[in-house]
């Protein structure tokens, strides 16, 4: 009984700070929640469910669907030279490049650390070799440190099993980027 009232207690303190909060305040919390602080895309939190959604989406519309997978060459050299100033700032270039090369209904997830992940609805792989050819070319911009490696992993019609399809592509397009790394000869060493 003791452990009933101390449940139904620390429920009503929760329901009386979100009165105070009010809607407003709870919908920026949420969404603060759901994305990176330093870059201001998604983090990785809602992926999973935003994938199942475009998963879903794709199956009922017969439509492809593409994951980007993006690590940034050389981050740890950049916060060792130049500080991890200049390591955030070159996070936060990413993420603006991604966001202004991404349609409306494409996201940007930072994963973690320097890698981020795109996931683009209604998109076959083809297209997705040439948002990666964007995304590369403005990062080359003059007096830039910021160069990428790129994977990619596509669906296109066939049956797709839930529990796995998500795992599955992201670890076919990470494979696909550290094959780019490798045959850059810039995989570091742990």
């Amino acid at each position: 009984m003791k452990k009933i009232l101390d449940s139904v207690v620390r429920l009503v303190r929760a329901f009386i700070i979100v009165y105070r909060l009010g809607p407003k305040n709870i919908i920026d919390l949420s969404e603060k929640a759901l994305s990176d602080p330093l870059t201001g895309v998604y983090n990785r939190w809602p992926l999973e469910d935003l994938c199942k959604r475009e998963i879903n989406r794709a199956e009922r519309d017969h439509s492809p669907f593409s994951i980007v997978v993006i690590d940034i060459d050389g981050l740890w050299e950049i916060n060792d030279t130049h500080g991890h100033s200049k390591g955030d700032k070159v996070l936060q270039e990413l993420a603006a490049v991604l966001k202004s090369i991404c349609r409306k209904g494409d996201y940007v997830f930072r994963l973690g650390g320097d890698e981020f992940l795109l996931l683009l609805p209604n998109i076959g792989e083809e297209t997705a070799l040439k948002v990666v050819d964007r995304i590369k070319m403005s990062c080359r911009k003059e007096g830039s440190l910021l160069e990428v490696s790129c994977g990619i992993a596509s669906w296109q019609d066939g049956s797709l099993n839930h529990d796995s399809i998500i795992n599955d592509l992201i670890e076919e397009a990470d494979a696909s980027m550290y094959k780019e790394k490798k045959a850059k000869g810039i995989l570091r060493k742990k």
